[in-house]
C-alpha cells in the first residue's frame, strides 16, 4: 500500500493520501464502517466523509475523508485532520507533540480503511509514540496544564535562585560553609507556608492559593534582592521555599485532577518539565556572577517581576472540575483526619512519607550543594558550572522527563519508581565521588533516573490520596521530606571536613534513598489503569439527594 504524507503549513493539520486497489464504493462503505462519520455534497466521482478521528492526542481534532475514484478499480483516499486548539505559552513546544499524534491517528485510520476494503486482516497498529499519550486531552484539559505549568516555571526560576547562587551569596556576606549548610536548612522550615497552603488548598479550591503562593514567592525574591545581611536573604527565602512548595504541591494536585485517565504522569511530566525549564533559566543566569561580587541581587530582582503577570494568570487559572463537583455534593470540603490517616489511607502516608524523607536526605544536598562542590572541590569557574549544568541537564533532562512521562503511564509506578531511586542514588555516588569525564557522563545519567523516580512518586503522591484530602496529605508529605532535607544537608555540612571533603558527605547520603527503593516503594499501591475515583474514593458523606 503506497502511503504519500502531504505535509501543510497550516497550524495543527496533517494530511495522508492513500490509494487503495478497490471500487470508490467499497472503499466508501469501508470508510463508513471503520471510522464512520456522514457524506458531505461533493463533486461526481468524489465522495467527501466528516468522520472521527481514531485515538486523537487532542479531542477538538476534525477529520475529513475524500475518496476519488480512479480507472481500474483504484481509489484514492485522502484523510485531513486538523485540531484548532490555542495552547496559552506553551504552543510552540506542544505543537509538534499535537501534530505527532495526529500523523499517528491518521496512518491507523488509513490503514483500518484499507483493510476492510481488500479484506485483509488490520495491520498492527502503529507504534505508540514514546512520549505523547494514547489517550486525548479535551482542549480545556490542554489549556488547564499549560498554565499551571506556566505558574510553576515562573515559581521555580524564583526558587532555584538560592541554590544556584548559594557560593555567592555566602562570598558576599562572608559566611562559612556550616554557616551556609545552616542557612539552607533554616529555609525548609518554610514548609509551614505550603502546609497551610496545601490544607486550605482542600476547603477553598486550588485556584486562589495557586496565586497567593506565586504572588508571596515574587514578594520574597524582592525582599533577597536588596537584603542587607545574610540573615535577611535566610528569612526570606524561608518564604521563598515555603510558597514554591506550596506551588508544587497545589500545582501538581491541579496537573492531575484536570489530567485524562491514562496520562495522569504524563500531565505530571509536563508540570515537572516547565519547573524545570525555570530551574534552566536560573542556572543560564549563573554566569552572568563573573561580572561582579552582587550580581545576584539582579537575578532575584529578575524573579521578583513575576508579580507583573499575577494579574493575567488570574484569568486564566481555572478551579479544577473535581474540586467542584465535590464542594457541590458534600457538607463541607474538610478532611477528616482520622478516616484519611486511618485505616484505608494511613499505610499509603506513612509509605510515601518514609521515601520523601528518604529521599530528600539526598536530593537536598545534592541539588543545593552541587555548584558548591563544583566550585570548591572541581574548582570550575561560573562559566563552566553554568555549561556543566546546561549539558548534563539540559537536552538530557528535558528528553528524561518527556520518556519517563510515557514509561510511567505504560509501566506502572512502582516499578519505574524503584529503578529511578536505586540507580539514581548509585549515579550520585559516582558523580560525588569522581574526577573528569566521569562527572559529566554520571551527571547525565542521574538525570534520566530522578526524572523516573521524581515521575512516578510524583504522580502517585497525588493518585493515592482522595480530592478533599490531596492538598492535606501532600503537603505533609512535602513537610516529611524537608525534614529529610534539613537532616541531609545539615549532616553534609557537618561531614565534609570528618570525611575529607563535601564529595564524599554527599555521597554517604546516597545510601538513604537505597533504603526507600528497596524497602518502601514496592509496598505502595500501583495508580496506573485506573481512574482517581478507583484508586482513591472519597471518605466525606454525600449531601442527600434532591
Amino acid at each position: 500500500m503506497p502511503h504519500e504524507e502531504v505535509r501543510e503549513h497550516l497550524r495543527m493539520r496533517r494530511r495522508l493520501s492513500v490509494t487503495i486497489p478497490a471500487p470508490a464504493a467499497v472503499v466508501t462503505a469501508a470508510v463508513e464502517a471503520r471510522v464512520g462519520g456522514f457524506t458531505q455534497p461533493a463533486e461526481a466521482d468524489v465522495t467527501t466523509l466528516i468522520a472521527e478521528l481514531p485515538h486523537p492526542p487532542i479531542t477538538d481534532a476534525d477529520l475529513e475523508v475524500t475518496v476519488t475514484g480512479a480507472p481500474a478499480d483504484t481509489t484514492t483516499v485522502t484523510f485531513t485532520t486538523t485540531s484548532h486548539v490555542r495552547i496559552p505559552y506553551w504552543g510552540w513546544f506542544t505543537a509538534p507533540l499535537i501534530r505527532a499524534g495526529l500523523k499517528r491517528s491518521l496512518r491507523i485510520a488509513a490503514d483500518r480503511v484499507t483493510a476492510t476494503a481488500t479484506d485483509t486482516d488490520d495491520p498492527p497498529r502503529p507504534r505508540g509514540s514514546r512520549i505523547v499519550p494514547d489517550v486525548a486531552f479535551t482542549p480545556e484539559q490542554a489549556r488547564s496544564l499549560a498554565v499551571i505549568c506556566a505558574v510553576i516555571a515562573i515559581a521555580n526560576l524564583g526558587a532555584s535562585l538560592l541554590g544556584q547562587n548559594a557560593s555567592y551569596i555566602a562570598n558576599t556576606f562572608h559566611a562559612s560553609d556550616r554557616a551556609l549548610g545552616i542557612a539552607l536548612a533554616v529555609t525548609r522550615t518554610g514548609v509551614l507556608v505550603s502546609l497551610i497552603a496545601g490544607a486550605f488548598s482542600d476547603r477553598v479550591g486550588r485556584r486562589r492559593l495557586v496565586l497567593i503562593s506565586l504572588a508571596g514567592l515574587c514578594l520574597a525574591n524582592l525582599i533577597s534582592a536588596v537584603a542587607p545581611t545574610f540573615g535577611v536573604v535566610a528569612g526570606s527565602q524561608v518564604f521563598t521555599r515555603g510558597f514554591i512548595n506550596a506551588l508544587l504541591v497545589i500545582g501538581g494536585i491541579i496537573a492531575v485532577e484536570e489530567a485524562p485517565d491514562g496520562a495522569r504522569a504524563f500531565a505530571v511530566s509536563m508540570f515537572s518539565l516547565a519547573a524545570g525549564f525555570g530551574f534552566g533559566i536560573g542556572v543560564a543566569m549563573l554566569a552572568l556572577n563573573d561580572l561582579g561580587p552582587q550580581v545576584w541581587r539582579i537575578e532575584f530582582a529578575v524573579s521578583a517581576l513575576g508579580l507583573l503577570l499575577v494579574p493575567i494568570l488570574a484569568k486564566q487559572i481555572t478551579e479544577t472540575r473535581r474540586f467542584e463537583a465535590l464542594a457541590n455534593k458534600v457538607p463541607s470540603t474538610r478532611a477528616r483526619w482520622r478516616e484519611m490517616f486511618g485505616r484505608t489511607y494511613g499505610m499509603r502516608f506513612v509509605l510515601l512519607a518514609g521515601i520523601a524523607f528518604l529521599s530528600n536526605i539526598l536530593a537536598a544536598p545534592s541539588s543545593q550543594l552541587t555548584n558548591r562542590f563544583l566550585d570548591q572541590v572541581q574548582h570550575f569557574s561560573a562559566p563552566q558550572i553554568s555549561l556543566f549544568r546546561a549539558v548534563t541537564a539540559g537536552l538530557p533532562g528535558l528528553l528524561a522527563v518527556l520518556i519517563a512521562g510515557r514509561l510511567v503511564d505504560q509501566r506502572g509506578r512502582r516499578p519505574i519508581a524503584c529503578i529511578g531511586l536505586a540507580g539514581g542514588s548509585l549515579l550520585q555516588i559516582g558523580f560525588f565521588l569522581g574526577t573528569g569525564w566521569s562527572l559529566w557522563a554520571t551527571g547525565t545519567a542521574s538525570i534520566f533516573t530522578a526524572a523516573l523516580a521524581g515521575i512516578a512518586l510524583g504522580t502517585l503522591d497525588t493518585e493515592l490520596f482522595p480530592t478533599e484530602a490531596r492538598g492535606t496529605a501532600n503537603a505533609l508529605v512535602v513537610v516529611v521530606s524537608v525534614l529529610g532535607s534539613v537532616v541531609g544537608l545539615v549532616l553534609a555540612g557537618a561531614l565534609a571536613d570528618p570525611l575529607g571533603g563535601l564529595g564524599r558527605a554527599i555521597a554517604l547520603m546516597a545510601l538513604a534513598p537505597i533504603v526507600a527503593a528497596v524497602f518502601l516503594v514496592p509496598r505502595l499501591p500501583e495508580g496506573a489503569r485506573q481512574t482517581l475515583e478507583e484508586i482513591s474514593p472519597s471518605q466525606l458523606p454525600r449531601l442527600p439527594e434532591g
